[in-house]
């Protein structure tokens, strides 16, 4: 595993009274350069005719090039690519453009409007550039500013670098919200005549990034079980020495003193957060109640969490009724948000649009409402382990949904409506088509709002980026196993429940795996890649697992899972020889996530009574050294989350709890006690103790996640408040720069579905762990 390197910095005392000074409950403190790139070399821009991240329209006799209505790209002189705007204008018509971040990622400049420029260079053939230049909002207002272009350009021709104060786009609107702006805006001034017009390097620059100061008591906002290791993290950047300083757990209710303790000294910095870190154990309190903690007489006081038994009940039953809000082709009717139903004519082959396949079901997969095998299957694989490791915390009627109260525990009904959608994506010959979406569309709606035209995607393109089209209709390996491995465990957990769905569900498993038998290779070869089609447009999640990635193995974890989950319902030697010849391809684990599956794979066998002994050794050894890298990772990070530094991107949170799920997997196995500690550490994190004091699970804790970025509730039409117990994506270093640390690349910022979107393969681990520490 990659370890963390620790950075060793001085500490000096100092009294109570200048902590409050020093750290405000927010605040921002110089560290580095900032630099938002739009449309630059450091950016990966495609060979592609057009930016796919722009439109650009016109009207009233105004004509303009462009290509499928997005902006045309060109080569300058020295090979940098640019942006192309060239037309003719009769004197009354208009043109308009749009470009915007890759996938229309926002801009984050909250902070920053009254100190960062927009830059770019620009070329105009007679040097007067006739249009205006502004931005434009992603709130539901879509405010936007708009400023002459010529008032920041000399009168010459050639390429010329402009730079123009964001703040003077907040004098043309001060009430914009500069935490989410989508897009740069540029449109015609009604000048006549013809007019072309080059640009490249766009982007939005700073002096510094401005580190935000966070709250300096770090807590799980959920709360703790009487029995629970209790601690509290205090920390924030070149903070002052906290060591010996007394800390006291004071009751909401009465204000009185329930326990007070000593702060434990830090001597070293956290790497991924900068921040100087001390601890805060208050193990010992172990009476129910309400709590928050204080340090000495300051008026610092952290967020209030609970101690009870039960702490982890109602966070297991939103976080599972998650799925249920995330249901399709049906009606969803819940006291927090409702819909009628929707997506009902989930048909369509891409391929041959004409022939249909009934395929409605489900769930929708994020914030989007695109449906895909191969995140599907990693998420209800995750919920039927939970019922199968734990069967004692799932019941019937748990979380009240369509099904409760039919005698079979909810969370198996909540699995087989995503279940029975995966046989309808079979193909007669076994194979399982690898995703049904539509096109990617900006404007929020409602789920039963959403009319476009949905499509099983059965054409892929040959290669990632690859303009050629594989030729017929497709499915893919990486879903056929995964389909396989999916249903064959759900025939053994639905056996005693519907003996004719198990064996529905085990005949569909086995005509999967003799469909990869016919096709031993990874097909496509390179992963399943959306098609290069520009009607429809298709940009949705691939998930397409490229056997020559830097990440991915192809669709040999998915074959070994499946491989496993067959021999386990069926005994038959012939699933046991393929896990016997392959399974040393395996044995060194690595985390859990949609394209890394061999875990489940490797943890269902150890389980497996038929187990072949040597095996099971050989397996349990490869384990013993994943787990315990694991537990040093968490160790060697002062908040105690087993993420490596390059762990945090996209999707970091479900990381840290699929960590979780690892350590709880081999507790299980081993029966060793100081796994249990560091699953729970990662439940901590993702709840509040954390270098941002933010619980990314909504509805959890005082300073939790509360707009996030999702289709349905960030329409008009939804709700104003958004469910409990989704989780959202986390920190992202890879999203635009937040931060020069990688814990702190977050903000709450609804629009941004990089750090801010939730997802069925995000909740499936949350359910699993808090399941565990539950009480029935």
């Amino acid at each position: 595993m990659h370890m963390r390197r620790l950075l060793t910095l001085a500490v000096i005392p100092a009294v109570i009274s200048s902590w409050v000074a020093l750290f405000p409950c927010s605040g921002y403190c110089d560290a580095g350069e900032y630099r938002l790139p739009v449309f630059t070399s450091d950016l990966n821009i495609s060979d592609a005719p057009f930016w796919e991240d722009s439109w650009i329209g016109s009207g009233d006799g105004c004509e303009i090039d462009h290509r499928q209505n997005r902006i045309s790209m060109m080569e300058d002189d020295e090979g940098a690519r640019v942006l192309s705007f060239k037309g003719s204008n009769p004197g009354s018509g208009w043109w308009f453009a749009c470009i915007a971040r890759p996938m229309w990622q926002p801009f984050y400049l909250e902070g920053y409007k009254e100190v960062a420029l927009l830059e770019f260079s620009v070329n105009c053939e007679d040097g007067q550039c006739p249009c205006l230049i502004g931005i434009a909002d992603k709130s539901r207002l879509k405010r936007e500013a708009v400023l002459d272009l010529k008032k920041y350009m000399t009168a010459r021709g050639g390429w010329q670098k402009i730079r123009i104060p964001v703040s003077d786009f907040c004098k043309i609107n001060s009430g914009m919200d500069f935490s989410r702006i989508s897009h740069i805006i540029l449109k015609g001034n009604g000048s006549p005549g013809k007019f072309s017009i080059s640009m490249k390097e766009i982007e939005f620059r700073a002096g510094d990034i401005l580190e935000e100061i966070y709250p300096v008591i770090k807590i799980n906002q959920c709360g703790y079980r009487p029995c629970d290791i209790k601690v509290a993290k205090i920390s924030g950047r070149e903070m002052n020495d906290f060591g010996s300083k007394t800390f006291y757990v004071l009751d909401e209710k009465t204000g009185d003193r329930a326990f007070e303790g000593k702060i434990c000294a830090g001597t070293a910095a956290d790497a991924d957060s900068g921040d100087m870190v001390f601890d805060a154990d208050f193990s010992d309190l172990k009476t129910p109640g309400r709590y928050r903690i204080s340090i000495g007489e300051s008026n610092i006081k952290s967020p209030v969490f609970c101690i009870d038994r039960d702490v982890y009940n109602g966070l297991l039953v939103d976080s599972l009724r998650m799925f249920y809000l995330q249901r399709c082709g049906t009606s969803v009717n819940s006291s927090e948000c409702r819909h009628n139903p929707c997506h009902m004519e989930d048909a369509m082959l891409l391929s041959e649009k004409s022939k249909e396949i009934e395929a409605t079901g489900g769930w929708h997969d994020a914030g989007d409402y695109g449906k895909y095998i191969v995140n599907a299957g990693v998420s209800v694989g995750t919920l039927l382990y939970a019922y199968e490791l734990f069967p004692e915390k799932f019941f019937d009627g748990q979380v009240n949904i369509p099904e409760s109260s039919n005698g079979v525990p909810d969370i198996l009904d909540e699995a087989r409506w995503e279940v029975e959608w995966f046989l309808k994506m079979q193909r007669a010959d076994g194979g399982v088509y690898h995703k049904l979406a539509g096109v990617f569309q900006l404007k929020a709606c409602p789920p039963d709002l959403d009319c476009q035209p949905r499509y099983i995607i059965d054409l892929s393109a040959v290669a990632p980026g690859s303009d050629k089209l594989l030729p017929g209709s497709v499915v893919s390996t990486t879903a056929t196993a995964n389909f396989a491995a999916v249903c064959a465990l759900a025939a053994r957990m639905f056996d005693v429940y519907d003996e004719d769905f198990s064996r529905e569900c085990l005949f569909a498993a086995e005509k999967a795996w003799e469909f990869l038998k016919k096709h031993p290779q990874d097909y496509p070869a390179r992963g399943f890649c959306n098609p290069p089609l520009k009607d429809p447009f298709i940009v949705s999640g691939e998930y397409g697992d490229d056997p020559e990635g830097d990440w991915t193995q192809g669709d040999k974890d998915e074959r070994f899972w499946a491989s496993v989950e067959l021999f386990r319902s069926t005994g038959n030697d012939k699933y046991h020889d393929y896990v016997k010849d392959n399974y040393t391809g395996f044995k060194n684990a690595h985390a859990i996530n949609w394209q890394q599956l061999q875990n489940l794979g490797l943890y269902s066998y150890c389980l497996c009574p038929g187990a072949d002994e040597r095996v099971k050794y050989d397996i349990l050894e490869g384990l013993e050294v994943y787990g315990k890298s694991i537990l040093m990772t968490a160790e060697n990070n002062a908040y105690n989350v087993a993420l490596n530094d390059y762990e945090y991107y996209w999707g970091s949170s479900a990381v840290a709890l699929n960590y979780a799920v690892d350590m709880l997997f081999i507790y299980e196995l081993s029966g060793e006690d100081q796994y249990l500690e560091t699953a729970q550490s990662q439940l901590h994190y993702v709840l509040g103790r954390n270098v941002l004091s933010m619980s990314f699970v909504s509805g959890y804790g005082e300073n939790s996640v509360g707009a996030f970025y999702h289709n349905w509730f960030n329409s008009s039409l939804a709700a104003d408040s958004y469910p409990r117990g989704f989780l959202v994506g986390g920190p992202n270093k890879d999203n635009f720069r937040i931060s020069d640390f990688p814990a702190r690349c977050y903000k709450p910022v609804e629009s941004d579905f990089t750090i801010n979107e939730p997802a069925i393969n995000y909740n499936a681990p949350l359910v699993f762990a808090s399941s565990f520490f539950s009480e029935k």
